[in-house]
């Protein structure tokens, strides 16, 4: 018997330090998002393509430093340059699916930084799990994101 799926709407709302210019330069930047998108210190992503355009793709693996299991396909739908993006996520591990999300990232001036509004409407094909890693994820891959824009800061 296959699990029922799981839906779930994820929303984060964070200030990230630096101008939306700067914070959308570190997403638009796979290196960049090597480096702060991993949740913890265990875990690693590789990007294997990469493709940030409207129509365009990314293909990336993640996990544990040692064990990359999962692949992660993401199309992007809308790019506004330092104000929003709208992509879609496909995860899998071997040849199964696990789940799919939309996201919406908007940004927008607040003081010297930036108001990041994050949406993640997940399904998830395998159980809660998924659907709680992909909350936990976002929300240190954010705080990630702003010490990572911190260190870049003079």
């Amino acid at each position: 018997m296959t699990n029922a799926a799981v839906h779930d709407t994820i929303k984060i709302t964070r200030e990230i330090a630096g101008s939306p210019d700067l914070v959308f330069a570190a997403w638009a930047d796979p290196g960049a998002r090597a480096v702060w998108g991993p949740p913890s210190k265990e875990e690693a992503m590789a990007f294997l393509e990469t493709d940030f355009r409207v129509g365009g793709r990314d293909v990336h693996v993640c996990g544990m430093k040692d064990d990359l299991r999962f692949r992660v396909e993401t199309f992007y739908h809308d790019i506004q340059n330092a104000s929003r993006l709208l992509f879609t996520e496909r995860v899998s591990a071997g040849n199964a699916v696990l789940g799919a999300s939309l996201i919406t990232v908007e940004l927008s001036q607040e003081g010297q930084a930036t108001r990041l509004d994050l949406t993640v409407q997940v399904v998830s094909l395998v159980g809660g799990d998924l659907v709680a890693g992909n909350r936990n994820g976002w929300n240190a891959a954010l705080a990630n994101l702003d010490d990572y824009r911190k260190e870049a800061t003079p």
